[in-house]
């Protein structure tokens, strides 16, 4: 069974990944940490991620919506 998150769930994914990186590069590992701890697949965590960093880097405000 997939778990779908919330979009505040997303944001807590994103913030607790966002606490594990460096100059905007996750630490080894942290991807995998945040799929068991948010009960979510690796993919959904990669997508997260990279659709946040997308956002900022546009200069946008958070964006972690589902799509």
């Amino acid at each position: 069974m997939v778990k779908r998150l919330t979009e505040t769930e997303r944001r807590v994914v994103f913030h607790f990944l966002l606490e594990r990186s460096t100059n905007g590069k996750l630490k080894n590992g942290s991807m995998i940490e945040a799929s068991h701890k948010f009960s979510c697949s690796m993919s959904t965590v990669q997508r997260i991620w990279v659709q946040a960093k997308n956002s900022f880097g546009r200069g946008l405000p958070l964006d972690v919506s589902s799509e």
